[in-house]
This record gives C-alpha cells, sequence and structure tokens, in this order.
C-alpha cells in the first residue's frame, strides 16, 4: 500500500494502479509530477491525457501515438509507435474524460497493459520439472511435451513473483526464461479516474483513493504554502476554524489552493463553495485587466469590496454581484 505522495513512490511500485478521486483533489497534477519525476531520472515514461480520446481515433492507442506525434512535430510515426512500446510506464490522466469512459475503455487499457494483443503469452523453452501455484492454476497451464508455459492473461506483480519463485525452486534455468518472456510482455499502467462503478480495472491494477485533508494535513498545506511569504497566514486559519463549512470544503486540494490564493492576494474570503469560484474569477479578472492595462466600465470587483478588510466574521458580501451576465464592457486606455 502506497502512503505517500512522493512521486518515486508511483514510479517504484511493482504494480500497476488505478488512482481515484473526486474533482479538485490533485490526480492531474499528480499525474504530471509523476511523469515529469520519471523523465528527468531517465525513465521510460509515457503521459497521455484521456480527454483528448475523441471520435477521430480508432482506439487509445492510436489517440496516445498522435498525441505523441503532436508534442514532438519532428518525430516520425514509427518512431512514437517505439516509444509507446518500449515504454515502462503508462499514465492515463483523466480517464472519465475519455470518449469510451466504462468497461470498453477499461478493456482497453487491458490490452495496452498486456502486450500479447489479450491473447494468451506462450513462453517456450520451459522444461520439467515446472510447479505452478494453486493459487495461478486458473491462469497459467504447463505444456510439458512442448515446454511451453501458457499465461491465460495478465498477471498481477504479485502473480508474477510467486510464479517464478515457484517454479525457481525448481529449476532456476526455466525461472529466469519465465521472468525475462514476463518482463517484455508485461507494461505498467496509472490510471486516474474519477470513482466509477463502470470503469474496473482490477484484472490488472491495485486501487488507491485520494482522500480529502484531514485538519492537520490542511494545516500542514498552508503552513507549505506560506513557507517563503511573509504573510502571517494566522488569520486565515483563524477564519477556517470560525467557519466549519468552508474548512470542510478547504479539504479538497483545489479549493485549498484558490483560497490560499485569494488570502495572499488581500481577496476577501468566500464563506461557500460558490463564493471560492466566484472569487478566484475577480482575481483572474483583475490580473487580466493589470496584465494588459484594461479598464472596465463596469467594474466586475468594487474596489471596496474585492479587498478583504478588516474583520473576516463581519456581514457576509453578495457572491452575485462579481459576474454581471455578459454586460461587462472592456475598454483600453
Amino acid at each position: 500500500m502506497l502512503k505517500s505522495m512522493d512521486p518515486a513512490a508511483f514510479l517504484d511500485s511493482p504494480e500497476s494502479l488505478t488512482v481515484l478521486a473526486g474533482a479538485g483533489a490533485g490526480k492531474t497534477s499528480l499525474a504530471r509530477m509523476v511523469a515529469i519525476n520519471g523523465l528527468r531520472t531517465g525513465r521510460q515514461i509515457c503521459y497521455f491525457p484521456c480527454f483528448t480520446y475523441n471520435d477521430t481515433h480508432e482506439s487509445l492507442e492510436e489517440a496516445i501515438i498522435q498525441f505523441l506525434l503532436g508534442m514532438s512535430p519532428g518525430v516520425c510515426r514509427e518512431d512514437a509507435c517505439n516509444y509507446l512500446n518500449s515504454c515502462e510506464l503508462l499514465l492515463l490522466d483523466g480517464c472519465d474524460e475519455a470518449k469510451k469512459f466504462g468497461s470498453s475503455l477499461a478493456d482497453e487499457i487491458v490490452e495496452l497493459a498486456w502486450k500479447t494483443s489479450s491473447g494468451p503469452l506462450y513462453i517456450n523453452g520451459v522444461v520439467a520439472p515446472c510447479a505452478i501455484p494453486t493459487l495461478l492454476r486458473n491462469k497459467v497451464t504447463f505444456d510439458k511435451k512442448a515446454n511451453q508455459l501458457i499465461i491465460e492473461e495478465y498477471l498481477l506483480a504479485r502473480e508474477r513473483k510467486l510464479l517464478c519463485d515457484e517454479i525457481k525452486s525448481l529449476n532456476p534455468i526455466s525461472a529466469n526464461i519465465v521472468e525475462a518472456a514476463l518482463t517484455a510482455s508485461v507494461r505498467r499502467v496509472i490510471a486516474f479516474s474519477r470513482p466509477s462503478h463502470v470503469f474496473d480495472l482490477s484484472r490488472i491494477s491495485d486501487r488507491l483513493t485520494l482522500r480529502r485533508f484531514t485538519d492537520v494535513q490542511l494545516n500542514e498545506f498552508f503552513t507549505k504554502w506560506f513557507s517563503h511569504e511573509k504573510t502571517d497566514w494566522c488569520e486565515l486559519w483563524a477564519f477556517l476554524l470560525a467557519n466549519d463549512h468552508i474548512r470542510q470544503v478547504c479539504r479538497t486540494p483545489l479549493v485549498a489552493t484558490i483560497v490560499a490564493s485569494l488570502f495572499e492576494k488581500n481577496r476577501e474570503l468566500p464563506r461557500s463553495r460558490t463564493e471560492v469560484y466566484t472569487h478566484r474569477f475577480d482575481m483572474l479578472l483583475s490580473s487580466w485587466d493589470a496584465a494588459r492595462n484594461v479598464r472596465r466600465a463596469s467594474q466586475v470587483t468594487a474596489t471596496g469590496n474585492g479587498n478583504r478588510k478588516g474583520n473576516h466574521f463581519g456581514s457576509r458580501k453578495g457572491a452575485g454581484s462579481a459576474i454581471e451576465k455578459g454586460t461587462t464592457c472592456l475598454t483600453r486606455y
């Protein structure tokens, strides 16, 4: 079981994984961190955002190849195919955003993980004696006459180890042959998705659920966020302790990030999930205006209401005043 969010823990996990979490829990951030750390250390990693898998692609494999070609215009199709085939870890980000989300997508992922076109793996040169663990006899058979081990379906890493250890106890040479064949036929996959009963990768992976922040973790998050700032964030923590609802909302990493950013920019702190995104929208518009020297004829965020002033425990500001339904005018100086 993984107990660390350290990307190295995901890179070194022997099993494929299905990482499940709700919106804003940090799935994409984690996937990209794993990819970047793997590439920096010379690992062959393939990252694929599943939202790009659409009706123009015949298969998931084709969608990944097209994505690789788009990322590196100078690369030919053969190079992209070779990279996908040789990569040691395939990161599938946002599986729930793919066009075929559900059992059909799961089947395609299994095909990519089990490099045998979903058929059995035949390993030649395996001689008797060859012992098959009892737990694997529904997946693995041995043809003594043909000196062939037949593996009917994908084996998890722990199952592969169990099989090789069992064979090695009687025949080390055959065990080496089996281990090499299995290593060449299996690709590790980490699939990131929102939870769904129609998306099941238990055949090839362990399941990992990203949990929401506890109070201790939330405090640690803000401590790290403001560690290089002179900002005293005690006011923010006091606000969250006094407003349990917004503290519960902040247990999602994305929301905690927005709230920290609002406080850092001296913006009004939200008192509901709706206000979190409204105030964030206001702040982004202000940044846009400042960067492009834009003045609004009708100010989206009034100067007095947009900034954080005095005690946060006072009257609630109207969230709806921040967004005007398409009537805002932009004029340049």
